[in-house]
């Protein structure tokens, strides 16, 4: 039953908490059944979240509706891209726009948007609101084995790093600092960027940060 509950097609799994506690019923002898039921539903959910908090697609969601501070973008699909009549259509709006236009236009460039397609976008969860660099800070102090390299240009600390990894970017083009800096065995936020949206940070930091605060598995390294 607990397989069941973490096929990864929901179609393979129970279609709702009633047919769950029904299976659970077959399971009992005949002359507990009933005090089976008594139990109540809210006992095997807690103990069916706990079970399923370690695995990903449906714990996750169940982590993730008991929580507030994240809401549901439904799934969409939309056409993407231009058909070549439409490329050749823009190329020709592009040449009459002024005398200097045919430098700067070319059809090639209109045509990398083909072909037209219909795309799929599934439904997801993101926080109500941004992650902060005074929480990102701290969670970024915690992990083992980072290293900041120099800036080739100016020697200055710039790249927070995991081997070969890129995680965050210290010092952007427009400098100084966003609102976090380095030192001794952590990093903190500029006085006064505490409460600012958390920015430039590779994929990669956002998928550790994201599987440490929402799965929370141990066997993820970079969460200890």
């Amino acid at each position: 039953m607990v397989d069941r509950c973490l096929r990864r097609a929901p179609s393979a799994r129970f279609a709702s908490g009633e047919d769950l506690c029904q299976a659970l019923e077959e399971l009992a002898p005949r002359g507990s059944r009933q005090k089976v039921r008594h139990v109540g539903r809210a006992a095997v959910a807690v103990a069916l979240s706990m079970t399923l908090l370690g695995g990903t697609g449906l714990g996750l969601r169940m982590w993730a509706n008991r929580h507030s501070d994240m809401v549901r973008i439904p799934g969409i699909s939309f056409r993407m891209g231009s058909t070549d009549t439409e490329a050749t259509a823009a190329f020709k709006a592009c040449l009459g726009q002024d005398p200097d236009a045919a430098k700067r236009c070319s059809l090639e460039v209109f045509r990398r948007e083909e072909p037209a397609r219909w795309v799929q976008v599934s439904s997801y969860r993101i926080d109500t609101t941004e992650v902060t660099i005074e929480r990102f800070a701290a969670w970024l102090s915690e992990q083992q084995g980072l290293r900041t390299d120099p800036d080739e240009k100016n020697g200055e600390e710039r790249w927070v790093r995991d081997g070969k990894i890129d995680l965050v970017d210290l010092w952007p083009s427009y400098r100084p600092p966003f609102g976090m800096v380095h030192e001794p065995g952590r990093y903190r936020a500029v006085p006064g960027f505490e409460k600012r949206p958390m920015t430039h940070v590779s994929w990669d930091a956002a998928e550790r940060y994201y599987r440490c605060r929402y799965i929370r598995r141990r066997a993820v390294k970079q969460c200890r």
